[in-house]
């Protein structure tokens, strides 16, 4: 459109967000209809979980987060991703590993939907971080069958 005169060809339900035969508020993600995407400090406590010892990581200390290639800090978001401040990496959070130093040897450690909601739930305990982890673990919810989510996330 050059100038804001009506124009009969225009589908304007097409420009209300969504497309034709949504409806706002329902659907695979209620959450993302109103939410913006919010980046936060990745400060939790380690979310890994042992394989070999069937069970998430005891370290209960929350800590910033840094990427290991380039030391960069780590930040996630309410759409579940988590990018490095310094090289921009970005990926869903099923697909990073973590390693919080005492894990046995040198061992990055995977993560698994509930490890990740534990910690998540602690760092619910800092600022502004309630609604933030709410919607993050909602958006969680709803996408659990997205194609970027690790299979045994699922």
């Amino acid at each position: 459109m050059k100038d804001y005169q009506s124009d009969g060809n225009l589908n304007y339900d097409d420009l209300s967000g969504g497309s034709v035969g949504e409806v706002k508020g329902y659907g695979p993600c209620y959450v993302c209809w109103e939410k913006p995407l919010v980046w936060k400090d990745l400060y939790i406590s380690c979310p890994g979980w042992d394989e070999e010892r069937n069970r998430e990581c005891q370290n209960t200390r929350k800590s910033n987060w840094y990427h290991a290639t380039d030391s960069g800090k780590t930040e996630i978001s309410n759409r579940a991703h988590i990018k490095c401040t310094s090289c921009y990496t970005d990926r869903h959070m099923s697909h990073w590993v973590f390693n919080c130093g005492e894990h046995r040897g040198d061992n990055y450690w995977g993560t698994r939907r509930g490890t990740f909601r534990a910690s998540l739930k602690i760092a619910m305990q800092i600022g502004d971080y309630e609604e933030f982890v709410d919607n993050l673990i909602a958006h969680m919810s709803s996408h659990r069958n997205d194609p970027e989510v690790r299979s045994d996330w699922k």
